[in-house]
């Protein structure tokens, strides 16, 4: 199938075609300059403060039937435009019934007094209207949850929430509703099936989506392009003049890398799964991992992130990769010479250093599932709750028969150049008796292995001591839920 030049995506309801080099301008930059959407707001640029929030909604493209638009949020200000290709867009004025009639959620906000400059609101409407999408009647922690995407500086949140939790579902139409077009579906859907490729000469510029894993691994053989899934790093990187390049291999359009495939002993996630789509993956087998990914960013980065990015950014503090090392993960990557599997801990070989060609490209995630008789815990230490980069990480997991540990792992981040499996360690301790364990006398041996650095998250001493606690709190919540087992068997 020959390769269109040209995107197309829907704005409140207006189709948009884009042929020229404004595909690369970030989505917020593009609704208020190009199209006049001033309520859309730019703050951060950085995807923090959730004030560009707009809401998107694609058919599916892996098979799964479907016969409307799911809308969810994502910050525009980090999502460039040619993400939206094939996606219908609603921002803030589109969230108005008509002129003289607020959509429910707005008029709560009205109702409540939960705006004072106006700057954030936009945003918290459209995470709040987001969350209605998807809840007709949501509790009070949902519009919490909702919401840790998204920063006030003067209101207080107290009224925010207030309204958040008083909205009108009776009298509310969703939008996938209001904006249901059987033609523009069509559209949208005959899109996704269709390769893009844009070439800009005079600026040495190129974006490129490939509908198949094959075209994929040809154009990365022949292009020097930024591979790219979810986009939400690359666009932070951009915004902060931090990368400069415009040649981009996108694979948002193969409809394979979208899947979760569950067998007996595995979970297999594709390079294109979200993370949103992720948690619900794992709400089974892999309560603890899902549980943690509530700290992972915002709604609205989980809407458009995905594991395999965070994996294959390389950072020391990723919050999913501790877990992915600690539960002996492998990495699927396809290439010239054909698929193979790297196993999580060999995949890092230095910093910002992958075990993988340039010619390769990460495929999928295969993640065991735990034993049910494993302990597993995640801590996550950061400056704040939600929303935050990491300063120490800590994944671990032990399994005890009789009282004796079988079966020890030990992982940390934001503790050297890359992530580590604490090996020494988990030595030390497999055949002890749990309940004799002292963790203090195996902290100086856990903290011999480990090279941490001070920067502006915290000091090489308190990563130092933050390590050491976490591997105490760790053993010490083991001890106390293997008690009443330990005490039966004597």
């Amino acid at each position: 199938m020959s390769a269109r030049n040209f995107v197309v995506l829907y704005i409140n309801g207006e189709r948009v075609k884009v042929t020229d080099k404004q595909i690369f301008m970030p989505l917020a930059n593009f609704l208020r300059y190009e199209r006049e959407k001033t309520g859309t707001k730019i703050v951060c640029a950085e995807g923090d403060c959730g004030a560009c929030t707009v809401l998107y909604g694609a058919p599916s493209i892996d098979g799964t039937p479907d016969d409307q638009l799911n809308y969810v949020s994502c910050n525009s200000c980090i999502v460039p435009v040619y993400r939206m290709d094939g996606c219908s867009v609603i921002t803030v004025e589109g969230v108005q019934i008509d002129r003289d009639t607020l959509d429910p959620v707005q008029q709560s906000f009205v109702d409540c007094n939960a705006s004072q400059c106006g700057f954030c609101t936009p945003g918290f409407i459209m995470s709040s209207v987001g969350l209605y999408e998807q809840k007709d009647k949501p509790s009070a922690q949902d519009v919490k949850n909702q919401l840790t995407g998204n920063l006030c500086r003067c209101t207080g949140y107290d009224a925010i929430i207030k309204a958040g939790c008083s909205v009108d579902t009776d009298q509310r139409k969703q939008l996938k509703e209001r904006y249901w077009n059987p033609e523009m579906h069509r559209e949208l859907q005959s899109l996704s099936t269709q390769p893009v490729q844009m070439i800009f000469d005079d600026m040495d510029a190129r974006y490129d989506a490939p509908t198949t894993m094959k075209d994929a691994i040809a154009l990365l053989q022949m292009e020097q392009s930024r591979l790219i899934a979810g986009s939400t790093d690359m666009g932070v990187q951009i915004n902060k003049g931090r990368y400069s390049g415009q040649r981009f291999l996108d694979l948002r359009l193969i409809p394979s890398l979208y899947t979760c495939t569950e067998s007996e002993k595995e979970l297999t996630i594709g390079a294109r799964v979200t993370l949103t789509h992720l948690r619900e993956a794992l709400q089974q087998d892999f309560s603890e991992y899902a549980t943690y990914m509530n700290l992972f960013a915002s709604p609205q980065i989980r809407n458009m992130g995905t594991l395999v990015g965070n994996l294959a950014n390389a950072s020391p503090i990723a919050d999913s990769t501790p877990y992915l090392l600690m539960a002996n993960a492998r990495i699927g990557v396809n290439g010239p010479q054909g698929y193979r599997e790297i196993p999580m801990t060999e995949f890092y070989v230095g910093y910002k250093s992958l075990a993988m060609e340039k010619t390769e490209l990460i495929q999928q995630i295969i993640l065991p599932k735990p034993n049910p008789e494993d302990f597993i815990r995640i801590y996550k230490i950061s400056a704040r709750r939600d929303l935050d980069i990491a300063c120490v990480n800590l994944s671990a997991s032990v399994r005890v028969d009789d009282g004796v540990i079988v079966d020890c792992r030990v992982a940390l981040g934001g503790v050297g150049p890359v992530i580590l499996r604490g090996r020494e360690v988990e030595g030390a301790l497999m055949g002890q008796r749990l309940m004799d364990i002292r963790s203090s006398t195996y902290v100086p041996l856990l903290k011999s292995h480990i090279t941490p650095i001070s920067d502006v998250r915290g000091s090489r001493e308190f990563r130092y001591a933050t390590a050491g606690n976490l591997f105490r709190k760790f053993f010490a919540e083991a001890q106390q839920h293997y008690t009443p087992t330990v005490l039966a068997s004597k």
